[in-house]
């Protein structure tokens, strides 16, 4: 079989290398895409539309979207954030959350809001949705406001 493509593949060149070079090379970057999306799919921390954990009397699935309005609601209290997002990923066995965030330049820095917003989100999680499995929240800061309105 190998031989018989490599033959075709030899024919093809000799009556047009142009158009075989650009096949080859549309062939070629079609497998490097794929490559590229299976190799990020296995390796890569894939997103999870929810997760479950035992209970004394069975198991609590709680969906991503519960997680994503539980951060959003919290935005009312960070008011140098505004929260464009949350989702869920796991990583191995470990869970954590990834938020995405514009800042609003404010009195506190970047980093002292963003310590502070990680606790916060931990403990509600595990005060109002019972969950202590979801062990990391990386916060990403997608834009930086500037605060308009000062005199």
């Amino acid at each position: 079989m190998w031989n018989k493509l490599w033959d075709l593949m030899k024919s093809m060149y000799s009556s047009c290398p142009f158009l075989t070079g650009i096949l080859l090379g549309v062939v070629g970057c079609v497998v490097a895409i794929l490559l590229f999306r299976l190799y990020f799919r296995w390796i890569g921390s894939p997103k999870i539309s929810s997760f479950s954990y035992p209970v004394a009397n069975g198991r609590i699935t709680i969906r991503a979207a519960a997680v994503t309005s539980l951060v959003l609601s919290l935005e009312k209290d960070f008011p140098e954030f505004v929260v464009a997002g949350a989702d869920l990923y796991r990583k191995g066995e470990t869970l954590f959350l990834r938020v995405v965030v514009d800042y609003r330049q404010g009195k506190r820095p970047f980093s002292d809001v963003v310590s502070i917003f990680q606790k916060t989100v931990l403990d509600k999680l595990k005060a109002i949705l019972g969950v202590e499995n979801i062990k990391k929240v990386e916060v990403r800061m997608r834009d930086s406001i500037a605060e308009s309105g000062r005199s």
